[in-house]
């Protein structure tokens, strides 16, 4: 597991199996898991992403490879809150 609130770079060569959950990823390498960057996920070539991702932005190179699901927008990474929760007015 990865977590922070600033910027992972994941460089060529580089293999990452993990939850990662980050301000912000660069990825030229390989990364399996899932991926939740609370604003932008940038893959470039030759990056290979086979996991779920989530993200207010992405950014895709050409030849890049991405396998799995993507969640994107401002609500994709804002925090909700639960019913139970909530505060009646």
């Amino acid at each position: 597991e990865v977590f922070s609130e600033g910027t992972l770079i994941i460089g060529e060569g580089a293999m990452v199996d993990a939850k990662v959950d980050v301000g912000s990823v660069l990825i030229h390498g390989e990364v399996s898991g899932s991926i939740k960057a609370h604003e932008r996920i940038e893959m470039h070539a030759p990056a290979v992403v086979q996991c779920d991702i989530m993200s207010q932005t992405l950014v895709i190179d050409e030849w890049v490879v991405f396998e799995g699901s993507c969640s994107m927008g401002k609500g994709a990474t804002v925090h909700k809150i639960e019913p139970e929760k909530q505060i009646a007015n």
